[in-house]
C-alpha cells in the first residue's frame, strides 16, 4: 500500500468517482458544466411532446439526481462558492416555468418541494448540497476510520490526522446548515445525527463480522413541528407522504438501512418541515385561497402518484391537457385571463379557474 500509494496536495485539481476533488473553485466550475449540459438536454426532451414525461425525465435524469454525487462529495465547499448551484437551479427553474405555463413566484417555490408538501417533487441543488453533504459524512464515517487505521499501519500518515479533517468538515457542514434552521428543528438535528452515527457505526460493524443486517427501524427525524396552520395530525401525515415518496428511479428507499440517501431524505425532511411550516403561515396571511389549497393537498389519503404514473397498467394516466392543468391547480398559475364567463353558469371565471371546482347549475325541475 505504502509504494503503491501517491499523495497528492488538497487543492491539486484531481476526479474521483466522477467528482472534482481539487476544491472550491474546480467544484464549482465541474457543477457550471453540468448545468450547461442539463439546459441542453432539457431542450432535447421537449420533443417528447408530453408533459408527464417531461416531467418524469426533469426529475429523474436533469435535477438534482443529475448532480447528487457531486453534492456528496462537495456540497458544503459549493455552498460556499454557490456561482454553480444558483446557474444549475435556475435551468431547473426554467424548466419548470416552460413545463407549467401561468406560474407565479409562490408556484415556482411551492414546486420545489416534495409531493407530500403539494410540490412536483422537485429540489433545489443549493438547498439540497448541504444535506447530501452531511449524509455523505456521517455514512463514510466509520469506514473512513478503518481505512484512517490501515494508513497509520501502513506508515502513510496518521489516523488522528485524516479523522480530524473528517470531523472538521462534519462540523463545517452542519454549522452551514443550522444557520437555515430554527430552534425547534436544530433539536432535531441533533438527535436525529446522533443516532444516525451511532446506527452507522453499528451496521459497519456488522457488515464486517459477517453478522446479519439489522432490520429495525432506522433513526429518523422528529415528525411534528408546532404552526398554527399545521397540525400534529397534519404533520405526521406530510411525514408519511414525503417518506413514501418513490425516487429517482421509482423505487421505494428501505426503512431499515442507514444509507446516504436514507440520511439524505431525513435531513431534507427537517429543513422542509420548517420551510413548510413558514410557507403555509406566511400564505394563511397573504392568500387564503391558496392556503385552502394547500391544506387539501396535504391531507391525510391525497393521492399524487398521477404525477409520476407513465404505464397506465400500474395506474391512472391524464391525458397531457389534462395534466397540465391539474398542475397549473396543484400550484396555483394563472390558467385565465379572469375576464371571461363561464359557459355552464354565466359566472365570471377567475384566473386560476378555481370556479371550475364549485360551478353547478340547480337541479332541473
Amino acid at each position: 500500500m505504502k509504494s503503491a500509494a501517491i499523495m497528492d496536495e488538497p487543492n491539486v485539481a484531481s476526479i474521483s468517482l466522477g467528482a472534482e476533488v481539487g476544491g472550491q473553485s474546480f467544484a464549482d466550475g465541474q457543477m457550471r458544466e453540468k448545468s450547461q449540459v442539463v439546459e441542453q438536454m432539457a431542450r432535447r426532451i421537449q420533443c417528447c411532446q408530453d408533459p408527464q414525461v417531461e416531467l418524469t425525465l426533469t426529475r429523474a435524469c436533469l435535477g438534482v439526481s443529475k448532480v447528487n454525487h457531486l453534492l456528496r462529495a462537495n456540497g458544503t465547499e459549493l455552498v460556499m462558492e454557490s456561482t454553480g448551484l444558483k446557474k444549475f437551479d435556475e435551468v431547473q427553474a426554467q424548466s419548470v416555468r416552460r413545463l407549467v405555463p401561468g406560474l407565479d413566484a409562490q408556484g415556482e417555490e411551492q414546486a420545489f418541494r416534495a409531493m407530500g408538501f403539494g410540490g412536483l417533487g422537485l429540489r433545489k441543488a443549493l438547498y439540497t448540497a448541504l444535506p447530501a453533504h452531511l449524509a455523505s459524512l456521517i455514512v463514510a464515517g466509520p469506514k473512513l476510520l478503518d481505512l484512517a487505521e490501515n494508513l497509520e499501519h501502513a506508515g502513510l500518515l496518521p489516523a488522528e490526522l485524516v479523522m480530524s479533517e473528517h470531523r472538521k468538515a462534519i462540523e463545517t457542514a452542519r454549522q452551514l446548515l443550522e444557520e437555515r434552521l430554527d430552534a425547534q428543528a436544530k433539536v432535531a438535528l441533533d438527535n436525529f445525527l446522533e443516532g444516525a452515527e451511532v446506527r452507522a457505526a453499528s451496521d459497519w460493524f456488522d457488515v464486517k463480522h459477517g453478522a446479519a443486517p439489522d432490520r429495525t427501524q432506522a433513526p429518523r427525524a422528529e415528525e411534528s413541528r408546532s404552526a398554527t396552520s399545521q397540525p400534529r395530525v397534519l404533520a405526521q401525515a406530510i411525514s408519511g407522504g414525503l417518506r413514501d415518496e418513490p425516487d429517482e428511479m421509482g423505487q421505494s428507499m428501505a426503512a431499515t438501512t442507514v444509507s446516504t440517501a436514507h440520511v439524505q431524505r431525513e435531513l431534507t425532511y427537517i429543513i422542509e418541515a420548517k420551510e413548510h411550516a413558514e410557507f403555509m403561515d406566511r400564505i394563511s396571511t397573504d392568500d387564503d385561497r391558496a392556503h385552502r389549497r394547500m391544506l387539501e393537498l396535504c391531507g391525510v389519503g391525497v393521492c399524487h402518484k398521477w404525477l409520476w404514473i407513465l404505464n397506465p397498467r400500474r395506474g391512472s394516466r391524464l391525458a397531457s391537457e389534462d395534466l397540465t392543468l391539474a398542475v397549473q391547480s396543484r400550484l396555483g398559475a394563472t390558467v385565465s385571463p379572469g375576464d371571461e364567463l363561464c359557459r355552464q353558469c354565466g359566472e365570471a371565471l377567475d384566473p386560476r379557474l378555481s370556479h371550475a371546482f364549485f360551478c353547478a347549475l340547480s337541479e332541473p325541475t
